[in-house]
């Protein structure tokens, strides 16, 4: 939680805050597990796991050794790239307008409005 003197528990359901995603990469360094992490927060354990999966990023690790290169790859937690991509994500949820399929129908409206305004003028 953020509040210090916070006695209401977690509802279930609720989407993590900034502070959960922090408070996930603290403890997923220290070693815990998913589900010991899960009941710090207040969370499902699928909860952890979809936002260590969102918020992971792939790094490249290069070492020289005997004039070659050698590259590795792994991933780390950022909170900020998981708060990042659940807001791309917010960005498309919900339905689309219907006006944005039936672009007729803007027009059509656009010149009801523009029919209105003049009229207005006229008789102001």
């Amino acid at each position: 939680m953020t509040q210090i003197n916070d006695n209401m528990p977690r509802r279930n359901g609720k989407h993590l805050t900034r502070d959960e995603r922090i408070q996930i990469k603290v403890l997923k360094e220290k070693g815990d597990s998913n589900r010991a992490i899960a009941r710090a927060i207040g969370c499902h354990r699928q909860t952890v796991k979809n936002e260590l999966d969102r918020g992971s990023v792939s790094q490249v690790k290069a070492q020289k050794q005997n004039g070659k290169t050698y590259r590795y790859t792994h991933t780390v937690y950022f909170p900020d790239a998981g708060q990042r991509q659940y807001e791309a994500n917010r960005l498309h949820c919900g339905c689309m307008p219907k006006w944005v399929d039936i672009p007729a129908f803007m027009e059509w409206a656009d010149e009801k409005i523009e029919y209105i305004k003049t009229y207005q003028e006229r008789n102001s």
